[in-house]
């Protein structure tokens, strides 16, 4: 029999490692975007697809970067499908809530969709792919601040745990 997924009180130590792990890489894959769109060009064109050992290591690191973070994403979807995700915190207003949600419904589908448009337009030469990641960079980023502003937002306006969670494993449960 299959095993119902638990609301928890709180998420557990990977859950919370792999959340700050994927959002340190993502803010690093923006530092790196440069080398990369230099390289994908180069590519493009027929020439060298990496130019000099900085500019190709930058490069590099943008794809091994990103390909990471696919699969601590797939990892993180995962353990929130098999162990589920605490409730909401309160108080906050009911659209506050809702906003949460769907930001961490954008949140995952840019997490999963950033490195597959990119890697389909490294490794399959894709115009359409490179276009397509590059134009969701800028959503993206608007996403991770507001993101960001709105776990302050709740820990200092409403006062409650939303912000602590994702700081602090949760009872008792490892996962």
């Amino acid at each position: 029999m299959k095993r119902p997924v638990q609301t928890p009180d709180g998420y557990g130590p990977v859950q919370i490692a792999l959340h700050w792990a994927i959002a340190g890489m993502v803010l690093l894959q923006l530092l790196l975007s440069g080398p990369i769109q230099v390289a994908f060009d180069a590519r493009m064109d027929g020439g060298a697809p990496i130019h000099g050992f900085l500019g190709g290591a930058l490069a590099t690191a943008h794809l091994v970067v990103g390909s990471s973070i696919l699969v601590l994403a797939v990892w993180r979807l995962a353990l929130r499908l098999t162990r589920g995700a605490p409730p909401a915190s309160m108080p906050a207003p009911r659209v506050i809530v809702l906003i949460g949600k769907v930001a961490h419904l954008l949140l995952y589908g840019f997490i999963f969709l950033m490195p597959v448009t990119g890697l389909v337009a490294w490794f399959f030469q894709s115009d359409l792919a490179a276009g397509l990641h590059g134009w969701l960079r800028w959503p993206f980023i608007l996403l991770v601040v507001g993101h960001g502003v709105g776990a302050l937002v709740e820990h200092m306006v409403f006062r409650n745990r939303t912000l602590e969670r994702m700081l602090r494993a949760g009872p008792p449960e490892d996962g």
